[in-house]
């Protein structure tokens, strides 16, 4: 956005809410008011802890944890201008982050494009109360998981492979049954070196919710030990 005529570089400095406008171009309502500029420094960080917060905790499986932070960007709405390709631009990352890797063969820009009512029509319903906490997240979430299987079922018709979507997560339920009975996640990500650390807890939180393993030490240097 540096190169833009705008500039970039800076959160806003002066309030972008979301409006509808009528044919003359002049604003016929608010649709949603997004984060004010003077809040902007604060709400930006907070989201970050936040999603590096439940990461920590390994309670929620990291691909929720997706929609959730690209629709709190996009009700900060933090940047003059931009601000829906950088949200875009997010959630490529953050599911290549979390093991997702289809963003490098497939455009979700492009899937999000020609779906677009139904992007803002999800936004619409899950912005209803945001800011006061009341929203409901469940239509966007809904709404970019289903980009995701998409762009997943149009790289398994283009290439013709079955794309292996739990191939890391059985690479790690593996290393957890040759460890001892009790272990760490550092024994597990030893173990498995392709596997990202998000991947790993992620996996070992599907085992733990099947009753296969439990967390028997929590913290630094917690301790797990598997039940069958």
């Amino acid at each position: 956005m540096g190169y833009t005529a705008g500039g970039g570089g800076t959160y806003k400095g002066a309030p972008n809410d979301i409006v509808e406008r009528d044919a003359d171009g002049a604003v016929a309502r608010v649709r949603f008011r997004t984060v004010a500029p003077a809040l902007v420094g604060t709400a930006m960080p907070a989201l970050h802890d936040g999603l590096a917060a439940a990461l920590a905790a390994g309670e929620i499986e990291p691909l929720l944890l997706v929609p959730l932070y690209v629709h709190d960007l996009l009700c900060i709405h933090p940047f003059p201008d931009g601000n829906g390709r950088i949200a875009r631009l997010m959630t490529a990352l953050l599911l290549h982050r979390f093991g997702y890797e289809v963003g490098r063969y497939v455009s979700l820009e492009r899937i999000i494009e020609t779906t677009k009512a139904a992007y803002y029509d999800s936004l619409a319903a899950a912005d209803l109360g945001w800011n006061e906490g009341r929203h409901d997240h469940v239509p966007f979430t809904e709404y970019l998981l289903g980009v995701t299987l998409a762009a997943y079922r149009e790289l398994e018709e283009s290439t013709n492979i079955d794309f292996d979507h739990g191939a890391r997560s059985r690479m790690v339920e593996r290393a957890i049954h040759q460890l001892p009975v009790e272990f760490r996640l550092s024994d597990v990500e030893e173990r498995c070196p392709l596997v990202t650390r998000d991947t790993v807890r992620s996996a070992m939180q599907r085992l733990q919710h099947e009753g296969v393993i439990v967390c028997i030490k929590r913290g630094r240097g917690g301790l797990w030990r598997r039940l069958k």
